[in-house]
């Protein structure tokens, strides 16, 4: 995956995709119980925020979760 290039959305239905640049092809998706609220990137690891107040440590490979908070927050993450 070294030197390749990918897009990673988060929508309101929960969605998180991952897509090659063309945004035809998509690699990977997994959803969320509610909107996505917030995407970050570190090294591989995906971490999205969400409305359902989880965040969830994803692969930026495979889409596996590797780790997921419940309740991070007594309120929505943004």
């Amino acid at each position: 995956y070294e030197g390749q290039t990918y897009v990673y959305t988060g929508g309101y239905d929960g969605r998180i995709q991952s897509f090659l640049p063309d945004f035809r092809t998509v690699r990977w998706e997994v959803r969320a119980d509610e909107l996505m609220n917030g995407l970050s990137i570190l090294n591989h690891i995906l971490f999205a925020a969400s409305a359902d107040r989880k965040v969830r440590a994803l692969n930026t490979h495979t889409g596996e979760t590797i780790l997921e908070i419940k309740k991070a927050s007594e309120d929505d993450l943004n």
